[in-house]
């Protein structure tokens, strides 16, 4: 159970961290701008890059591991 809540919580922290990036990002892009009729910069992301996928598997690491030993120490009772 343990590692299915571990798996749980890496996918939040990928989502909740892939939201951040994307909300940051729009409001760069918002002030860094051009106005309208002028050549605008386009944003895309693809599924390809190998930085998205080891953004993927670092962020879901992170999540992972906090949440394996945090209940880890749940279960053992050394948790303070």
């Amino acid at each position: 159970m343990i590692y299915l809540k571990s798996v749980c919580v890496g996918l939040a922290f990928v989502l909740g961290a892939f939201y951040a990036i994307f909300f940051l990002a729009g409001i760069v892009l918002r002030i860094v701008g051009r106005p309208q009729g002028q050549d605008t910069m386009g944003f895309s992301i693809s599924l390809h890059l190998p930085i998205f996928w080891l953004s993927f598997v670092f962020f879901f690491a992170c999540g992972y591991l906090w949440a394996y030993r945090r209940f880890s120490r749940e279960r053992t009772g050394t948790l303070k």
